[in-house]
C-alpha cells in the first residue's frame, strides 16, 4: 500500500471562541487519515482553551503569549512533522474533502511546491456571501498583481510543501496585515506554484475579523506594510504606489468613501479578487 503524505495544519488563535470549534471540526472531519493538527493560541481569555481541551486527544495545542499571528504560525511550523503544511485561521474552515484533494494533487505533481484553490466567503452563520478564485501561475512576473493590492492567492485555500521552508524561510513576524503577501511574493520568486480547480476553504467575514475590527487604522497600516514589501523589489513601483496610496486614494475616499477590501460594489470575478454578492 502506497504511503500517504502527511500534512501539518497550523491554526493561530486569539479570542475566537465563537468560531474556533467550527474551524477545528472542519479539519478533524476531513476524509484524510494522515493529518497533524496544531493550534497555537496566543493566550485567549474567552472560551477558546475550553474548546481546545475538548479535542486535545486529536490535536496538539499550546496557549501562551506570542508576538502576533505570524509568530504563532511559525511556532507551529517549527514543531510540525508533515511533508505538506498549511495554516488555517481560527475563524476560517476547510470544505469537505479539501485535504484529500490537495494531497492527491501533490502526489501527482511532485515538482509543485505550493498549490492554491478557490474559496467561499462566509458570514457568521456559515452562509456563503461571496467567493474568491485562485489561479495558475504561468510566469514569475506575478509580482505586479500581488503588489498592486489584490489578495494574490486565497490564503486559506493555499498549501505548501515543507521544503519551502528551506527555500524561503518562515513568515515575517513584523507583518500584521500583509504576512501572506510577503510570503507569497517570496514563494513565487523561488518556487513552483500550481492551481487546483476546487473549492477548498471558507474565509469568514465578520465584525470581529481583523480587517473589520481594525478598520479605523487598517488602511494606514495595510498601506505601510505593502509599501515595505514593494520597496524590497522595485524602488520605481514603491514611489508610484506610495504616491497613489498616500495621495490619490485618500482623496478618492473623501469623495466616495472607503470601500475597503470587501467592497459593496461587485468587481469583475477574475483571479485573485474577492467578490461579495450581498449589498446590505
Amino acid at each position: 500500500m502506497e504511503k500517504l503524505l502527511k500534512i501539518s495544519i497550523v491554526t493561530p488563535s486569539l479570542n475566537q471562541g465563537q468560531f474556533i470549534e467550527r474551524t477545528i471540526l472542519s479539519v478533524l472531519n476531513q476524509n484524510y487519515p494522515n493529518i497533524e493538527y496544531i493550534v497555537m493560541d496566543g493566550g485567549s481569555t474567552d472560551n477558546t482553551v475550553e474548546v481546545l481541551r475538548k479535542y486535545e486527544d486529536r490535536l496538539i495545542w499550546k496557549s501562551e503569549p506570542d508576538k502576533g499571528q505570524s509568530d504563532a504560525i511559525n511556532k507551529g511550523l517549527k514543531i510540525a512533522t508533515g511533508e505538506v503544511f498549511a495554516w488555517l485561521n481560527s475563524d476560517d474552515i476547510y470544505q469537505d474533502g479539501a485535504i484529500k484533494a490537495v494531497m492527491t494533487y501533490f502526489a501527482e505533481h511532485p515538482d509543485v511546491d505550493m498549490v492554491c484553490g478557490d474559496l467561499d466567503v462566509i458570514d457568521e452563520r456559515d452562509e456563503i456571501i461571496g467567493q474568491m478564485k485562485g489561479f495558475e501561475v504561468k510566469s514569475k512576473r506575478i509580482n505586479k498583481m500581488i503588489l498592486h493590492g489584490r489578495m494574490a492567492f486565497p490564503q486559506p485555500a493555499t498549501f505548501f510543501r515543507k521544503r519551502i521552508l528551506h527555500m524561503v524561510g518562515y513568515l515575517g513576524i513584523s507583518y500584521h496585515y500583509c504576512l501572506d503577501v510577503d510570503y507569497f511574493v517570496r514563494i513565487v520568486n523561488n518556487c513552483s506554484v500550481g492551481y487546483l480547480n476546487n473549492k477548498l476553504a471558507g474565509h469568514r467575514y465578520h465584525t470581529n475579523s481583523k480587517s473589520i475590527r481594525d478598520s479605523t487604522s487598517q488602511t494606514h497600516r495595510f498601506t505601510n506594510e505593502r509599501l515595505k514589501i514593494i520597496k524590497q523589489y522595485s524602488l520605481l513601483e514603491y514611489y508610484y504606489y506610495s504616491a497613489m496610496w498616500r495621495l490619490l486614494i485618500p482623496i478618492k475616499c473623501r469623495l466616495i468613501g472607503n470601500l475597503g477590501i470587501y467592497s459593496k460594489l461587485k468587481p469583475p470575478p477574475d483571479a485573485g479578487r474577492i467578490t461579495i454578492n450581498r449589498t446590505e
